[in-house]
């Protein structure tokens, strides 16, 4: 994979700024925007883009983005953005530390490739010839109540970013499950007429008058990385009232990064801690994968 991985400079970026509270976004049009999910995914931009970070108006940063992103997102396709020469990244905000997280119709994803469900075919990508890129979830958890007291600020108690070859499987996995509802559904019935459409698929003329249509959608749940890989960090390590910030990636993408940012400054002044771990192989139950986690917080 030739692309370049700027996800461990987003996460000295967090550490950096020292803050995971959800910044305002105010337009120059009026008015902000009303939803929290566009909040993180204006912080998730904003610590890949840290220049970004000055700047309080919606088309400011936006301007910005287009310099560092091939894809700067929309509702209708995955992942949320993607850096230009770099990887991709998907982000997912919840309110509790759920065991899961809902991807609703886009299956889970290792890596992103050039034919992955609902990727963006006007990316403005320098290199047009690619073929794999690295994919990073980016989940947040954002209470409502932080120890009691209203969260205005709407700061993250836990952020993760976890690249995805570390707890996806095999894209295969997860087509020869649609492909088997496919054939199942056009097998159960013979007068019934399978259409491919962008999710699963439509059933056409399933009752005997052909008046009736079935709509295949997938809702996917992952295991949130929280939820996965908590069992390696160290209890209390996060002072009373700051923000979890982790990252797992395996070994050997570390290694082959080059230009690797100098985390020393964190790790003196205990706000850092490396752990390197064994974690089980998303597509092998019985093998392991040598993988760092970062295990950071932000007051």
């Amino acid at each position: 994979m030739k692309d370049s991985i700027y996800t461990l400079t987003a996460y000295y970026n967090i550490l950096d700024h020292n803050s995971s509270k959800l910044p305002p976004i105010i337009s120059r049009k009026g008015g902000s925007s009303n939803s929290q999910g566009d909040f993180f995914e204006f912080f998730i931009k904003d610590i890949y883009c840290k220049e970004s970070l000055q700047y309080p108006y919606k088309e400011e940063k936006e301007n910005k983005y287009l310099e560092y992103f091939s894809w700067i997102g929309d509702s209708k396709h995955f992942p949320d953005m993607i850096i230009r020469g770099g990887e991709g990244i998907e982000t997912k905000k919840m309110i509790s530390d759920s065991k899961s997280i809902a991807l609703n119709s886009s299956y889970p994803k290792d890596y992103l490739y050039i034919d992955t469900q609902n990727i963006p075919k006007d990316m403005t990508e320098d290199n047009p010839q690619w073929n794999r890129k690295h994919i990073v979830y980016a989940v947040a958890t954002v209470p409502k109540t932080i120890n009691g007291i209203q969260n205005e600020d709407q700061k993250c108690s836990k952020i993760w970013l976890a690249f995805g070859n570390t707890f996806v499987a095999d894209r295969q996995v997860y087509l020869n499950i649609i492909d088997g509802i496919k054939k199942g559904s056009e097998s159960s019935n013979p007068t019934a007429e399978f259409q491919p459409s962008k999710e699963i698929g439509r059933i056409k003329n399933v009752d005997p008058q052909k008046r009736t249509k079935l709509r295949l959608r997938g809702m996917w749940e992952l295991a949130s990385p929280n939820y996965l890989f908590e069992e390696f960090l160290i209890p209390d390590f996060t002072p009373k009232g700051s923000s979890q910030v982790n990252m797992v990636i395996l070994t050997c993408d570390f290694e082959n990064i080059v230009q690797k940012p100098d985390f020393s400054e964190f790790i003196n002044r205990n706000q850092l801690i490396i752990h390197d771990v064994e974690i089980p192989d998303p597509n092998t139950p019985e093998k392991f994968l040598q993988a760092k986690i970062f295990q950071g917080f932000t007051i």
